[in-house]
């Protein structure tokens, strides 16, 4: 009787073992996945017609769409450097976009395996100066790839269909501001602004004097980032304010915490007087 119920503790116990490896299959490891180019790359904007030097809000959405585990990883970012974009002419041509890249180098990536179904975003903003590609008026296809951690690896994104029109009345009065400076020839990129007044007076004008063009709330936008970080918080809840209520602006959740993290600053002040 003892060699029978231990044969059948036995049995039970390689059951329970099989029926939690069918629940719970093993994940494969790294170099049992399928090579990086498995993975889909979508590129998409949140809209389609832009004015000259306006700034061009990107998604990006890195997916397995395979039933099987593929080799991936997170670097979406600009600054990571494994994102490149490019213009693809009606006629077949490729032009590389110049990122601007304030803080910008290559950051080695660890690859790990994307499961079925797995995806990852990222908001990235395209901004353009006045010499490139981008700052005439015109129809673009923009298409973004993406590097593996072996550069000979790459997947390529979608197509992005981009219209520049011309600027008249206010937004013409705002783009020939713009266009006023050049020793910034990107304004709307993530440049340390205190070495350039000028180009900082022409971003709160931007921001407060022609709050009506496409161009004020990303004016808005970095001069609220430059005075937060250089902790004059006063004048960054000033420009952040304006986009509080703007939840389709590209950085909301930015700016969202930013103004959170200023609530914090300002009771702190408070409790500090008392």
């Amino acid at each position: 009787m003892k060699i029978k119920a231990l044969l059948l503790l036995s049995v039970a116990a390689i059951l329970g073992l099989f029926i939690a490896g069918v629940a719970h299959p093993p994940q494969k490891n790294t170099d049992e996945a399928l090579p990086f180019s498995y993975l889909r790359l979508e590129i998409e904007s949140t809209k389609s017609d832009f004015l000259p030097l306006e700034p061009i809000p990107l998604l990006f959405k890195l997916e397995n769409a395979t039933k099987d585990p593929v080799r991936g990883h997170t670097a979406l970012e600009f600054s990571q450097n494994h994102i490149d974009l490019f213009i693809v002419g009606s006629e077949g041509s490729v032009k590389r976009i110049d990122l601007a890249k304030p803080v910008s180098k290559l950051v080695e990536v660890v690859e790990k395996p994307f499961q079925p179904g797995e995806i990852h975003r990222s908001k990235e903003l395209l901004t353009v100066g006045m010499n490139d590609i981008l700052s005439q008026s015109g129809q673009y296809q923009i298409q973004a790839v993406i590097h593996g951690a072996n550069s000979s690896e790459q997947v390529k994104s979608n197509l992005l269909l981009v219209r520049v029109s011309d600027a008249s009345g206010p937004n013409q009065r705002a783009l020939n501001l713009i266009r006023s400076e050049s020793a910034l020839p990107d304004k709307f990129a993530g440049y340390d602004l205190s070495q350039n007044q000028q180009a900082l007076a022409i971003l709160e004008r931007l921001s407060n004097q022609f709050s009506e063009t496409p161009y004020s709330d990303y004016a808005s936008f970095r001069v609220g980032e430059f005075y937060f970080y250089t902790k004059k918080y006063d004048k960054a809840k000033e420009y952040l304010d304006k986009l509080a209520d703007k939840n389709d602006f590209i950085f909301a959740n930015k700016v969202s915490d930013h103004l959170n993290k200023l609530k914090g600053v300002s009771s702190q002040k408070v409790s500090q007087s008392h």
